[in-house]
């Protein structure tokens, strides 16, 4: 247990960005898988990943949401005004082609 505390002070607070959580998961199932541990001290590391997996599938369920929305607006966006179309009189210099 005491090991595991150290590492959690070694992290510093919690982590704040979805990539600073992504590498404290990657982290934690990398000790999980490769040193043998304490009952308690797997678990508490256990009990962590699973809080920092379902954070990060929070914060990309609410990314995907927002993509899809933001795509959505798009598709429904007249890109040209009726003033802002093209002049069909415009004789530049490939009005021949």
């Amino acid at each position: 247990m005491a090991r595991m505390k150290a590492e959690s002070r070694e992290q510093g607070s919690s982590p704040k960005s979805f990539e600073e959580k992504m590498d404290r998961l990657e982290e934690i199932v990398r000790v999980l898988e490769g040193q043998d541990r304490p009952l308690e001290e797997s678990m508490a590391l256990f009990e962590e990943g699973m809080r920092l997996s379902n954070e990060c599938r929070d914060i990309l369920e609410k990314t995907e949401k927002k993509i899809t929305l933001l795509l959505s607006r798009e598709e429904k966006e007249i890109p040209f005004s009726e003033s802002d179309k093209p002049d069909d009189a415009f004789q530049g210099p490939f009005k021949d082609i």
